[in-house]
């Protein structure tokens, strides 16, 4: 069958896989650069700003973006400056930007993507320890953990 026919993510292919193509999953597909190219993968792209990009809606990937809006479930934050203190959020940015001003979070927690950055802002000044994560870094890593939590609908 034709299916059959189609290379897997892992196999070479015979065609230059940095022109990008679309499979019948509807993903591109690109040169795996952890097999110095020798491979090809499939390839998710996102943005989803607030609404969906072309490529949002060509990967089905709007929810891995960071202004995504989440509800009816929160994304919940605990940080290391107040622990058993939890903040929910409808969106990851508005939990990241929040980490920033974490003594006024309950603000940001219905913000979209947009409205918290133009909040955080005209905050004034910052913490720049993101509520005791250390960096910007830390903070995204605890955000992006906290929306992928286990047993939560954007893990599955």
């Amino acid at each position: 069958t034709e299916a059959a026919q189609q290379p897997k993510p892992t196999e070479k292919r015979e065609k230059d896989p940095e022109l990008l193509e679309t499979e019948e999953l509807g993903y591109p597909i690109m040169r795996d650069p952890r097999t110095q190219g020798t491979e090809a993968t499939y390839m998710v792209g996102f943005d989803y700003p607030g609404k969906d990009e072309a490529c949002d809606s060509m990967c089905g990937s709007a929810f891995l973006g960071n202004a995504f809006v989440h509800t009816p479930e929160f994304l919940l934050m605990e940080v290391p400056k107040t622990p058993g203190i939890t903040h929910q959020f409808t969106n990851a940015e508005a939990a990241f930007q929040a980490l920033r001003f974490w003594r006024v979070a309950p603000q940001f927690a219905t913000l979209s993507g947009e409205e918290a950055r133009d909040k955080s802002r005209r905050c004034g000044r910052e913490d720049k320890s993101y509520a005791g994560f250390g960096n910007e870094w830390q903070a995204m890593l605890a955000v992006i953990s906290a929306k992928f939590q286990a047993n939560t609908r954007w893990a599955k």
